[in-house]
């Protein structure tokens, strides 16, 4: 159905007995009679899972483990197919080499992730994006985390003329829920503070950080959910709303930093400044050094 959409709205059919075959398929497949649905709802062993993560415990590979990490990666597939439709062009999950020749190492590394880090995530890479769009469904916190990562702009000089550099791509209207989160150089820990609470006072960024200056900023939208975090149908529905709402308010008016191309001197390129000693008297031209 996601194909046959993109197809059609980006007309990329020439052949116009074919164009309107597909879009009757289309109609066809679109009815609510065809059956054909998005993944909907996690396992009932969502909920158990969730508990067993806020009352402490230590979760370990099992049955309910492993049939948490194939809904979620029903659904990964399911946010990929919703952007492709949304954005007009075709969205994937970005994955390493490893697991993007072996489905079953991406299995693994969900595994191991939700075992060690309590946490669902996945990288979705948009076309000619500024970065790939993280989602994070942390089972500690009980929220899902959307960000963007852009590195600090090489030519300013200040963490304030860096920060504003970022705060100038996000329109003032974006989500007030939106935070900024600072990385700095070597080990030093990130800095994470709210949106409007920077916007109203650039000065504070590297408040506590000395003369370190700001090397990249992850803008983050949190999404609390509470007790409603462990419902099958509402962790769903919240992700499927959530992600478009980051990359619609935040994530396509981002821009990766880059250095500007270097310019001609005129000093390199005005025959006045030619020395006669570097015409050669044998063959009449300019040598080069």
């Amino acid at each position: 159905m996601t194909i046959a959409r993109l197809l059609t709205a980006n007309h990329d059919i020439e052949d116009q007995e074919q164009a309107n075959i597909l879009k009757e398929f289309l109609r066809f497949i679109s009815h609510p009679s065809a059956g054909v649905e998005g993944f909907s709802q996690m396992p009932k062993a969502w909920s158990g899972v969730c508990a067993l993560v806020q009352a402490g415990g230590k979760l370990v590979r099992n049955d309910n483990l492993n049939s948490v990490v194939e809904a979620w990666q029903q659904e990964t597939k399911d946010l990929s197919l919703i952007l492709s439709r949304q954005l007009g062009t075709f969205v994937r999950e970005k994955l390493s080499r490893a697991e993007s020749s072996s489905p079953g190492a991406k299995f693994e590394s969900d595994i191991k992730e939700l075992v060690s880090m309590q946490a669902l995530c996945i990288n979705l890479d948009v076309p000619d994006a500024a970065a790939p769009l993280s989602v994070i469904v942390d089972l500690r916190r009980r929220s899902i985390l959307n960000s963007m990562y852009v590195k600090a702009p090489g030519d300013k000089v200040s963490n304030k003329a860096r920060l504003n550099w970022l705060l100038r791509q996000i329109p003032k209207q974006a989500d007030p829920k939106a935070h900024v989160r600072m990385y700095w150089p070597g080990s030093s820990p990130s800095t994470q503070l709210p949106l409007s609470d920077l916007r109203e006072n650039p000065d504070r960024i590297g408040e506590d950080k000395g003369k370190m200056t700001v090397v990249g900023f992850d803008v983050i939208m949190p999404v609390d959910l509470g007790n409603r975090f462990g419902q099958t149908r509402t962790i769903i529905q919240e992700l499927e709303t959530s992600v478009p709402h980051f990359y619609e308010s935040v994530g396509q008016h981002l821009r990766q930093w880059a250095p500007p191309p270097p310019k001609l001197s005129q000093e390199r390129v005005s025959p006045e400044t030619v020395s006669p000693n570097t015409i050669s008297e044998n063959t009449g031209s300019i040598e080069s050094d």
